[in-house]
């Protein structure tokens, strides 16, 4: 998938901010990336170099919580907290908890999002 240049500089700001706890607007033009306006003057501006370097560091940060993305921001992730509210309603009426709890709507669904979307 290919990555517009909004979604690059506004991964470049998260970047920064992960890093170096700062604000600032990033703007890619020319072919390029550069910072436009440096919003925490109380925190020393990393050069482009150090941010490259941390580009790595903060993909292995990015990878170990993508799973949650996926369980919650596709249509076959976690229904609404609504819909399973509801589900849990249908299962404990239809006597679905305690040892009948795994054969619930509720856990079935929820046990098949975590399947599919595992922690890494």
């Amino acid at each position: 998938m290919a990555v517009t240049k909004i979604q690059a500089e506004h991964n470049i700001q998260q970047l920064i901010k992960w890093k170096w706890n700062a604000d600032c607007i990033i703007m890619y033009k020319n072919g390029d990336w550069t910072i436009d306006s440096w919003d925490s003057p109380s925190i020393t501006q990393p050069t482009k170099d150090e941010i490259k370097a941390e580009i790595s560091n903060y993909q292995v940060e990015l990878d170990k919580t993508f799973y949650k993305q996926q369980r919650v921001g596709l249509a076959d992730g976690y229904p609404s907290i609504t819909e399973q509210l509801d589900q849990l309603y249908h299962d404990i009426n239809a006597g679905k908890f305690g040892a009948n709890a795994k054969t619930g709507e509720w856990f079935v669904g929820i046990s098949s999002v975590k399947t599919k979307y595992p922690k890494s």
